[in-house]
């Protein structure tokens, strides 16, 4: 029997690693983490402001947003570790440090952040 030629065999391998690394960087059909993290930071954004016009400044922590228990998974990002929360010159930052949870990183370990001034929101 003859062996394929060892181009043909590396060529294989190749597509083969770009399948797995594919299905590995998509989540097979799940949302991806950057999904998930912009969406508990704009659904942050909508609570903060919500507090702040209730109560008429933004909250010391963001354990201090009145949440639910089911609510309450939209405090950390989707490696479960917490967001980090900044109010500064009104000016409100929700961040993340990505998969190492370290500051820096590339790709699934880019720190990712969300800034929006302290505004009321307009009236429609």
């Amino acid at each position: 029997m003859d062996r394929p030629p060892v181009r043909v065999s590396f060529i294989l391998v190749i597509v083969i690693l770009f399948m797995v690394l594919a299905l590995w960087f998509t989540g097979s059909g799940k949302k991806s983490s950057t999904m998930i993290n912009a969406e508990r930071m704009k659904t942050l954004q909508a609570k903060i402001l919500e507090h702040f016009e209730a109560e008429g400044g933004a909250p010391a922590s963001l354990s201090d947003l009145k949440l639910s228990k089911e609510e309450s998974e939209i405090l950390k990002d989707a490696w479960e570790n917490p967001f980090s929360y900044e109010v500064k010159d009104g000016k409100v930052t929700i961040g993340t440090l990505g998969s190492d949870a370290k500051p820096g990183g590339q790709f699934f370990r880019e720190d990712k952040s969300r800034s929006f001034p302290l505004t009321p929101a307009e009236a429609p």
